[in-house]
């Protein structure tokens, strides 16, 4: 988990392309933008 650089919420987290600007952002706000990515996380040992 992550935090969304848009609304600050800890989720998971993809890449997108808001107003010309790539941020990581929970799926709620990818409706803002376009997706480019998924995130990878890293994983847990």
């Amino acid at each position: 988990m992550a935090t969304c650089e848009l609304c600050g919420k800890t989720a998971e987290v993809v890449t997108a392309d808001i107003e010309g600007v790539e941020l990581k952002v929970c799926s709620h706000c990818t409706a803002h933008g376009i997706v480019k990515q998924r995130v990878a996380l890293p994983m847990a040992s």
